[in-house]
């Protein structure tokens, strides 16, 4: 009985020291080039949207988290983009998209002739989602949740079609050019967008990340493959600011330059790379080294009180 006393004292000795050693693990984060400030998030009132510069294409895979918070703003034919690209003549053939209609109490999404807008199957709210549009693989994938499929040969995506269309973010591009996008196009939306990923035959072409620029705090995503920065696109509105989520701390500065924000231009950073706060391994060690101490205090404990 006094063994399993001791014992059971040691366990509980060695968990308070180690709780005292692991704070809460840091989020995964970006270690975007010094110049920028990365953040959780960001969000557009109906006013701001990114050109990706990637056109629509039947091997993309897009996968992208936002949050709707105004599920009744109006563009063109009653709808309001997340991210896409709808070619101005009206064909299926040159579409990726994910949007929603003011009208409607759904969700509505495109790739090629593939189409789903039922509220049953997409109900429209203002709750954080992340969206696949598999053009490859002929899916569209809410939260995990196969939410419309068709076999990719019946998608019929149209590359020739597709290419006059770039993909927007935070909208859903109703035109073949940026200037297309006025204010009675197929959608500004309006929504928080917390992270963008393009993938093109297995491989990642474009990965943005919200951020800031930090020396006048402006706004919008930074790809970390191409190295740019992203801001507002919308003619006429371009110095209107994306409003900032909250901060993320980096886990160490990046090393070398980007390229600034426009369409064109290339970078040096080295940016772009994830990984676990540099702190967390030493915590886990420490924690570890804490909790051999006191159980092997306590066995040495048990071994003279048998003795």
């Amino acid at each position: 009985m006094r063994k399993a006393v001791i014992v059971t004292v040691c366990l509980l000795m060695a968990l308070c020291m180690a709780a005292s050693f692991v704070p809460a693990l840091a989020a995964e984060t970006h270690n975007l080039p010094a110049e920028y400030q990365e953040l959780e998030y960001i969000e557009s009132d109906g006013n701001q949207f990114i050109n990706s510069e990637i056109p629509v294409n039947s091997k993309l895979v897009i996968d992208c988290t936002f949050q709707v918070t105004i599920p009744g703003l109006t563009g063109k034919g009653g709808g309001a983009g997340i991210v896409g690209g709808y070619y101005s003549g009206g064909t299926p053939e040159g579409t990726i998209q994910f949007a929603y209609k003011r009208s409607d109490a759904a969700f509505t999404t495109r790739i090629g002739n593939l189409m789903e807008n039922k509220p049953e199957v997409l109900p429209k709210d203002t709750e954080k989602h992340t969206v696949t549009l598999d053009a490859p693989g002929g899916k569209v994938i809410l939260d995990g949740a196969v939410k419309a499929s068709k076999d990719p040969s019946g998608i019929a995506i149209d590359d020739e079609i597709g290419a006059k269309c770039y993909i927007f973010i935070s909208a859903a591009n109703f035109g073949k050019t940026t200037e297309s996008i006025k204010d009675d196009s197929w959608g500004i939306g309006a929504c928080k967008i917390f992270s963008v990923t393009f993938k093109k035959d297995g491989a990642v072409i474009a990965d943005f990340v919200p951020a800031k620029r930090v020396s006048d705090g402006v706004v919008g995503l930074y790809d970390t493959v191409r190295q740019k920065f992203y801001t507002n696109a919308y003619p006429g509105k371009e110095t209107v600011n994306f409003i900032a989520g909250p901060e993320v701390k980096a886990d160490a500065p990046a090393t070398g330059t980007s390229s600034d924000t426009g369409t064109s231009g290339s970078g040096s950073s080295q940016g772009g790379n994830t990984s676990p706060a540099t702190g967390d391994t030493l915590t886990v060690v420490a924690a570890a080294a804490a909790l051999a101490l006191v159980l092997s205090v306590g066995a040495t404990v048990v071994r003279k009180r048998e003795n």
